[in-house]
């Protein structure tokens, strides 16, 4: 059985509005709080400074949207957002690169055609050591495999890092693309 709350016990939802008088001060909600034993609600905050708090509380945000952070939007873009270069897919170099800063260091995924026609073999990624760790490698593998998801090329990873990005993020996206050798590429293909 959940009891009603007192008139004199401060919650959010007890709250008096504005346009009616204020029916207890703050030294009265404290000496209530403590006789009742029941919990002050802003324990980080002095007893005198807890009744106003409560209001602007109450009249600022509403209660719904105060503890959900999917509503909580940036109020301009981050730096982070702000740096993203495009990945540039060479074909003729038969790499996706990305360019990092303007020492002219560049973050780059590999590939060589096979015997087999829209078959390639993904064998090296290379990342700067000071850039390593942020997701770089993720979004040079996510693009290559896009890209051959969307020209219907298959794909050998050989890499090291690529293999262990399909095992920790999973094969689900682009397991059509995604094959062991050339023979298997060709058995998809019919």
């Amino acid at each position: 059985m959940e009891s009603k709350p007192n008139k004199h016990e401060l919650t959010v939802t007890n709250l008096p509005d504005k346009d009616q008088p204020q029916q207890a001060e703050c030294s009265t909600v404290a000496a209530a709080a403590a006789a009742n034993n029941t919990a002050v609600p802003f324990p980080f905050l002095p007893l005198y400074s807890q009744y106003s708090f409560a209001q602007r509380l109450r009249s600022t945000i509403p209660f719904s949207k105060l503890f959900f952070s999917n509503n909580i939007k940036p109020l301009h873009p981050t730096k982070m957002a702000a740096k993203q270069p495009a990945i540039l897919h060479d074909k003729e170099q038969c790499m996706f690169s990305l360019k990092l800063d303007d020492q002219g260091r560049t973050a780059a995924i590999c590939y060589l055609p096979t015997r087999v026609k829209n078959v390639i073999e993904v064998y090296h990624t290379e990342i700067p050591p000071h850039h390593r760790h942020k997701g770089i490698g993720d979004q040079l593998v996510k693009a290559c495999l896009l890209w051959a998801k969307e020209s219907g090329t298959f794909v050998i990873p050989t890499c090291s890092f690529v293999r262990r990005h399909l095992d920790y993020n999973g094969f689900q996206n682009y397991d059509p693309v995604i094959v062991k050798n050339e023979q298997e590429a060709q058995n998809k293909k019919l």
